[in-house]
């Protein structure tokens, strides 16, 4: 009769280690927390442990408290970390004019070239782009769930849009890229 790790094993679920067992047991009371904003858990040799993430300045005596010394005999630490950065913006803004690709574009897949200049609290990376649109650009407004498609063609100039980038980006003024996705949202 085989132990029951190596039947995990042969159905290609690896047993847990002590500690994730540890944590799976614990992580509802942990979660319940008031202030924990994540919870890690390091494995190896012997620096076993578990983080627990709260933001900062909410380091508070009652978290403090509330979180135990150690778990099943794992420490448990808690640390102060910033929240993760907002995903960044290429450029969001007005679309000031739309020139159709040359031959010599329309033969490297370009269909054409926005020229977006941001709105001044709009977050976005760049304040101006020149920005190239080919045939694997995404170009879609949101429709309830879910997303409209459009082409280049559907494009106009005063539409509000947020263009995402792919590749190198030419730091001319403004900036040269290639739009990877393109949303038309409603204008602000």
């Amino acid at each position: 009769m085989r132990p029951a790790g190596a039947a995990l094993l042969a159905c290609g679920q690896p047993p847990k280690t002590g500690i994730e067992q540890a944590f799976a047991a614990h992580k509802d009371e942990l979660y319940a927390i008031p202030g924990v904003n994540s919870i890690t858990i390091y494995s190896g040799q012997d620096n076993d442990r578990i983080e627990i993430s709260v933001l900062p300045g909410e380091k508070t005596p009652q978290i403090e408290a509330a979180v135990p010394d150690s778990i099943e005999g794992y420490p448990v630490t808690i640390v102060e970390r910033e929240p993760p950065s907002p995903p960044t913006i290429d450029i969001e803004g007005t679309i000031r004019s739309i020139a159709p690709a040359t031959a010599a574009g329309q033969s490297s897949g370009a269909l054409g070239t926005i020229y977006v200049i941001a709105g001044k609290s709009t977050g976005s990376t760049y304040d101006k782009a020149s920005v190239k649109v080919t045939g694997d650009t995404s170009i879609w407004v949101p429709q309830g769930e879910g997303k409209e498609f459009l082409t280049f063609a559907d494009l106009r100039e005063g539409d509000f849009v947020i263009a995402d980038f792919t590749g190198a980006v030419a730091e001319s003024y403004p900036v040269q890229a290639t739009a990877q996705d393109i949303e038309v949202l409603p204008k602000p």
